[in-house]
């Protein structure tokens, strides 16, 4: 009896000790002043009709909408894409990249809703994979993986105020390819300048489904997510409606 009690012990804490490369609480707020956690306020969606319906509001201008292709990552805290970085790695003329970055700014309202997209495969720069800062002179080469057919994503954002501390980070998690997160309200302080959202820690259900379908379901180092790994992409649509455009249908 005591050597059954040993052994379950062994077991317990080499499974606690598996690296699972993700925080798996579900949708999740986190701001980096006050701590605080909370709970979103829908679940993830397939229906295609509301997550790409007309925003709602008076506003003449519709909520907008950004295609995402990153790159996996090296470390849990690496940036995959971020807003403030497009004009400088797309190559925009002045003109064209404070048009882009206007559309950042707000007076109070800063929503944002997360589409995932299917696998690009094999990528080149040219389809955005530089913007991958965080691998540095390897964001170059784009993603040499093949396609990896995951069939939903987690990630996290982090909206940041520029010249500021304040950051605040949330997880939108189990979002299915070509469906939708909830919308997440972000609480933003008063600034002329244009917020940077920040794409990061994206996991995928791939290496469960791949663990699965080797005779290894529920692997504790794959399920149910483990980070993209960095030879491969993963895609995804960022939907934002501020101040001055159409919410985001709920």
């Amino acid at each position: 009896m005591r050597l059954n009690i040993v052994t379950l012990t062994i077991i317990a804490l080499t499974i606690a000790s598996c690296d699972v490369g993700v925080n798996n609480k579900k949708s999740s707020t986190t701001n980096n002043n006050s701590q605080a956690t909370a709970t979103a306020t829908a679940t993830a969606t397939t229906t295609s009709t509301r997550c790409f319906a007309t925003g709602t509001g008076s506003s003449s201008t519709n909520y907008y909408s950004f295609q995402v292709t990153g790159r996996g990552r090296v470390e849990p805290n690496d940036i995959g894409w971020q807003s403030s970085m497009v004009p400088t790695y797309r190559n925009y003329t002045s003109t064209e990249s404070d048009y882009f970055l206007d559309q950042f700014k707000t007076d109070g309202r800063f929503n944002i809703r997360v589409v995932a997209r299917s696998s690009p495969g094999r990528t080149s720069p040219d389809d955005g994979t530089k913007g991958n800062l965080s691998t540095d002179s390897l964001a170059e080469y784009g993603c040499s993986a093949a396609y990896r057919n995951y069939t939903k994503l987690q990630l996290k954002v982090r909206v940041k105020a520029p010249n500021s501390s304040y950051y605040q980070d949330h997880i939108f998690d189990s979002i299915p390819v070509d469906g939708c997160s909830a919308v997440k309200e972000f609480s933003i302080p008063a600034t002329n300048d244009p917020i940077n959202i920040q794409i990061m820690s994206v996991n995928w259900d791939y290496d469960c489904i791949d663990y699965t379908n080797r005779g290894f379901p529920g692997h504790p180092n794959a399920c149910p997510w483990h980070y993209v790994n960095i030879n491969s992409c993963y895609r995804i649509e960022v939907q934002l409606a501020t101040s001055y455009t159409k919410d985001i249908p709920r």
